[in-house]
């Protein structure tokens, strides 16, 4: 799969008096927990787990990374921050968190309202959507013209930067109701990317002419590569048109899975079959972040002397 990144920001530093339980161990709490749900499984775009030092000196991780991914030129979908996700002093801020954001990337504060208002039964969380906030490492992101939103706790907590900002001056409930919301968003962006669709596989079948190299050969298009590439179950069946009383012809399979870029082919050279009239089946069936994607594509010819395979040229 071309990699369409998905940016899952967390800040582990703190400054030199403070343990940082909250200011971020909160946030690293949630990395380790989401990183070890999500690892088993699979979404259109490529989640990745980050995590800055130097954010308190000046944002020197992040910015030392956005260089590099823009030097690269990275595709990112967006990139989620959280800087302090772990106090709540009371039941009200215990309900409720703050999700600021530029007017660019706007989009990913209305996913975060709609999952923590869809799924407020598991998660139990408000989203607050407020404006764009500089002082997180988000802000090295926006500078370049990334789309970057920040999660933070609805109260700043008032050990935050000092010796007291330990465990036990943190509320593990709240952490966990924003971990749910999290991974709710996390998975939500990661879906967003629609990969490959039926339209844009193309299916050519072609049979030989009459010489012993020209059988027959299957050629697969992505038409949305380089955007992505298809990851396809592919099944091929040469089969008799007719089966004639006391003369058995078996078909022939050729199953392979294939994570296709800009094209694949298949062909077969100086194989002898049976002779006659015959249907050449190819199914295309997606899997990974591709399962919605079937196609069925047949065409019919003739086998002559056992090497020559004649076709009806076929475009799915």
């Amino acid at each position: 799969m071309i990699e369409v990144f998905l940016l899952f920001v967390l800040i582990y530093d703190s400054v030199e008096i403070s343990p940082g339980a909250d200011d971020d161990g909160s946030g690293v709490s949630i990395v380790l927990a989401l990183a070890k749900i999500l690892r088993d499984y699979v979404f259109n775009s490529t989640i990745k787990f980050v995590l800055f030092s130097g954010e308190e000196q000046g944002l020197y991780g992040s910015k030392d990374y956005v260089k590099n991914i823009v030097n690269q030129k990275i595709n990112i979908t967006g990139v989620l921050n959280l800087d302090g996700v772990g106090y709540a002093s009371n039941t009200e801020d215990g309900n409720k968190i703050r999700h600021h954001s530029n007017t660019q990337s706007s989009w990913m504060q209305e996913i975060s309202k709609n999952i923590a208002q869809n799924y407020y039964e598991y998660i139990g969380l408000e989203v607050l959507n407020l404006p764009h906030v500089t002082y997180s490492d988000h802000q090295s992101f926006v500078e370049k013209g990334y789309d970057a939103s920040y999660l933070l706790e609805n109260t700043l907590n008032p050990f935050y930067h000092t010796s007291e900002d330990i465990s036990n001056n943190m509320n593990f409930t709240y952490l966990s109701k924003v971990c749910k919301l999290s991974m709710g968003i996390l998975i939500s962006m990661a879906e967003l990317n629609t990969t490959s669709l039926e339209e844009n596989i193309v299916i050519k079948i072609q049979g030989g002419l009459l010489t012993k190299n020209g059988q027959f050969s299957i050629e697969i298009i992505n038409k949305n590569y380089p955007i992505d590439t298809s990851n396809l179950s592919i099944n091929i069946n040469l089969e008799p048109l007719f089966k004639i009383p006391g003369i058995y012809k078996e078909s022939i399979n050729w199953t392979m899975k294939e994570e296709i870029k800009e094209n694949w082919s298949f062909k077969t050279t100086n194989r002898a079959y049976f002779s006659g009239l015959i249907k050449l089946n190819v199914e295309v069936k997606g899997y990974n972040d591709d399962i919605y994607i079937y196609i069925y594509q047949k065409t019919y010819g003739i086998i002559l002397f056992k090497y020559n395979v004649l076709l009806i040229p076929k475009n799915s």
